[in-house]
């Protein structure tokens, strides 16, 4: 059985309608395959979730009303779908992984993380439409998965 780690962009692509997005999605939930979240991705998908619903961060700083509002649908709509996948916790190891990673590779703190959250854990592949993660993932031996056609 195969271990997947997916990116936060993949749901909040799927989110935006993104039909790539989309079929990942399906075809990792019809799968079998072990699915994983962390709290990175969770926090980023509600994150980008209250900015499509609201707009950007200073309507949703100054407009409590209406993050509440996006946060019910978010409960409704998108936190069944958080909840298919396992959970991985960030611990102390993950997190001095992902600033080794930073360092050698330039990425930015949320994507070292869950780079090396996928690394500490040993999963198969990282599922993610952000190259970015290439030379990384190639290099630590963690497989990218970019589209539905590579599951």
């Amino acid at each position: 059985m195969k271990s997947f780690l997916v990116d936060s962009n993949i749901f909040i692509e799927a989110i935006k309608g993104n039909a790539e997005a989309e079929d990942i999605l399906t075809r990792l939930f019809h799968s079998g395959e072990r699915i994983f979240i962390n709290d990175v991705i969770f926090s980023e998908v509600l994150y980008h979730f209250i900015r499509i619903k609201v707009g950007p961060y200073w309507n949703a700083k100054k407009k409590p009303e209406m993050d509440s509002q996006s946060i019910e649908e978010f409960e409704s709509v998108v936190l069944p779908l958080l909840a298919i996948p396992d959970f991985l916790e960030i611990n102390y190891d993950v997190a001095t992984i992902a600033l080794r990673i930073s360092k050698k590779y330039g990425l930015l703190p949320n994507d070292s993380l869950i780079l090396a959250t996928a690394e500490y854990y040993g999963i198969d592949a990282l599922v993610s439409l952000d190259r970015d993660f290439e030379k990384a993932c190639k290099e630590e031996n963690v497989v990218l998965v970019s589209s539905a056609q590579e599951l």
